[in-house]
């Protein structure tokens, strides 16, 4: 029987951004110009050796006759491996992904049928939790969970503010495309500068990893990996601190990944509308669904697989 394994996080981790498949129709000139591996999982170590996290959907003979090419990402991966529930949501912070976990905690607590074909004891349960932004990503009620990203682009000038939006839309489905400046400016600003800039406010990194570290202590094994670098809100606190019940791993900061993926092939370029971006858009982050290349979403894999295999 698989482990069992919960997924929380954002665009990094959610199950939408780490598998797509896309159907076009193929540019014959670029394929010729491109090197293809299909995706092979004997071994997990292969990942890293692929130069392509893609594979393609057909007949051997694919490159001729297949019209389906897939975008793969490391949650994807796992689901070989173990019986994976992926909470992860695009474009939520960190306390969203805290309230889903606190939820599915309640959940389990509440049920009273049969394990085995219902939810099983938290104690059988390994978590890996992407710590998204808790920082500039503000829940509100006037939008969406996954719009939660948008927050503070409410501060900047509305000019400034709809180009962004017009950019960042083509990450979305039309029904998510963002504009609450109107509602949210004035209070944004607010917020800005009278309550994020208090000593209180940046304490809450602290409040939040030592909650966190608490509901950890229900599960078999706990992993935290932060998307971004919040040391300036700790001042050094994560370096003398040691948590009790979940491993911290900021060596892997997602962000930092991101900065070092390298961009896709002709191919990819294409299929991610590279020649349609603005060209402060053009970068691996914004090219890639969940924003790593195949290198790091081979590390990424690597790290988690080798971590469950020798966790308690």
């Amino acid at each position: 029987m698989k482990q069992k394994l919960w997924i929380f996080g954002d665009s990094f981790a959610d199950r939408r951004t780490n598998y797509r498949e896309y159907v076009k129709n193929r540019p014959t000139d670029v394929i010729e110009d491109c090197k293809f591996k299909e995706l092979g999982r004997a071994d997990p170590v292969d990942i890293d050796m692929l130069d392509y996290t893609s594979t393609y959907v057909g007949p051997p003979h694919y490159l001729t006759d297949t019209e389906v090419i897939t975008w793969e990402g490391w949650s994807y991966f796992l689901e070989d491996d173990y019986d994976v529930e992926n909470f992860a949501t695009a474009g939520i912070g960190g306390d969203t992904c805290f309230l889903r976990l606190t939820q599915q905690v309640d959940e389990v607590n509440k049920f009273t049928g049969d394990r085995v074909s219902g939810y099983p004891p938290l104690q059988e349960v390994s978590v890996v939790f992407i710590l998204a932004d808790i920082i500039n990503r503000v829940p509100l009620t006037g939008y969406k969970d996954n719009q939660q990203w948008s927050f503070l682009f409410n501060t900047y000038p509305r000019k400034e503010y709809n180009e962004i939006m017009g950019n960042l839309s083509q990450f979305h489905a039309v029904a998510d495309k963002v504009d609450t400046y109107s509602k949210y400016n004035k209070f944004a600003e607010t917020f800005l500068m009278d309550h994020m800039e208090t000593d209180e406010y940046k304490n809450r990194v602290k409040l939040f990893l030592g909650a966190l570290d608490h509901y950890a202590g229900f599960f078999k094994n706990f992993i935290c990996i932060p998307v971004g670098n919040y040391e300036a809100h700790w001042q050094g606190w994560s370096t003398n601190h040691k948590f009790h019940n979940m491993q911290y791993r900021e060596d892997l900061q997602l962000e930092t990944l991101s900065a070092k993926s390298e961009m896709p092939n002709k191919l990819y370029q294409w299929i991610f509308n590279y020649s349609k971006r603005n060209s402060k858009y053009q970068r691996p982050k914004h090219l890639y669904p969940n924003h790593l290349d195949s290198k790091y979403n081979g590390k990424i894999y690597n790290e988690i697989k080798q971590w469950m295999e020798t966790s308690g």
